[in-house]
């Protein structure tokens, strides 16, 4: 619920432009519910969408070195949570990091396996629709 709420406020901060501020915010709650530094595998949904909301905001700021650590935490988050239409969105934003930090051989290898999870999720979004139980 208090996570639900952080997130409300901090996408009003980065729909205004407060980006320097969202990043404060959300970098403190989330070292208090213990989500950051290193990330902890039962994050909630709104845990991940704030970790996302400061990663836009850093790139917003011009801090694409910070970005790229926090997207390879919501990675290993998300990773081990296995939701992978999610895995696939954050792994995309994460490639585009490394692209930005000149990682060519690194952004291209994870393309290639977000594209794989990609198509592995639609399959199986695709099979439970055909196969209700």
């Amino acid at each position: 619920m208090l996570s639900e709420l952080v997130y409300k406020f901090l996408r009003i901060l980065e729909n205004r432009g407060k980006y320097g501020l969202a990043v404060r915010l959300g970098e403190r709650y989330l070292m208090r519910a213990g989500v950051l530094p290193r990330g902890k595998p039962d994050a909630t949904f709104f845990d991940i969408q704030i970790l996302r909301v400061i990663d836009r905001c850093l790139m917003y700021t011009g801090n694409p070195g910070r970005a790229l650590e926090l997207a390879e935490v919501t990675m290993d988050i998300v990773k081990k949570q296995g939701n992978n239409l999610l895995l696939a969105s954050v792994g995309d934003s994460l490639a585009s990091r490394k692209l930005l930090l000149g990682r060519l051989q690194e952004a291209h290898d994870l393309n290639q396996r977000v594209m794989v999870i990609t198509e592995n999720a639609l399959r199986s979004v695709l099979e439970t629709e055909e196969n209700p139980q």
